[in-house]
């Protein structure tokens, strides 16, 4: 559900569907909002991000970079180490987008998602928050299960 390179570009389509209905969401809520930005990271190196959340009145944005991933059952974190992963990428890249956006303050959220359309109490209480609505969260879930079956359908009956 995550690494067949014979699924690519339907992983991505997954993706790109939770981060359009994530983005989307603060839209209506009033917010500014830009998908996949081109920024700079401290070392140089050229990133992509894929929600920038700006709240003009207080001068901030949220970075939100929603991941999908196989749910493994071990009883590990995966939220945990998927909000790591992400602001060890991103907060390298937070000076360029204060200079560039002209803002005062920026907080990095790795948004861990089930492929299994499993949701985690971070994506919760971060839709909560900002008031977007349970209805989003259920359609979240709704689009990744609906879309990892049509990877796994791709997977069977496509890659021999």
């Amino acid at each position: 559900l995550g690494s067949c390179r014979h699924g690519n570009l339907l992983i991505n389509k997954r993706h790109n569907e939770v981060r359009t209905l994530i983005a989307d969401a603060f839209r209506q809520k009033g917010f500014t909002v830009h998908e996949e930005i081109p920024c700079k990271a401290v070392n140089g190196s050229d990133r992509r991000l894929d929600i920038l959340v700006i709240n003009k009145k207080k001068n901030e944005a949220l970075l939100l970079d929603p991941t999908i991933r196989l749910e493994r059952g071990d009883g590990s974190d995966q939220f945990d180490s998927v909000d790591k992963e992400k602001k060890a990428i991103y907060e390298p890249c937070i000076p360029y987008l204060l200079d560039t956006c002209g803002l005062d303050k920026i907080d990095v959220h790795g948004l861990y998602i089930g492929s299994r359309g499993a949701l985690t109490k971070r994506l919760t209480n971060l839709v909560k928050s900002f008031g977007l609505g349970n209805e989003l969260l259920k359609t979240i879930s709704k689009s990744v299960i609906k879309n990892s079956t049509i990877i796994i359908h791709n997977h069977l009956y496509s890659c021999v």
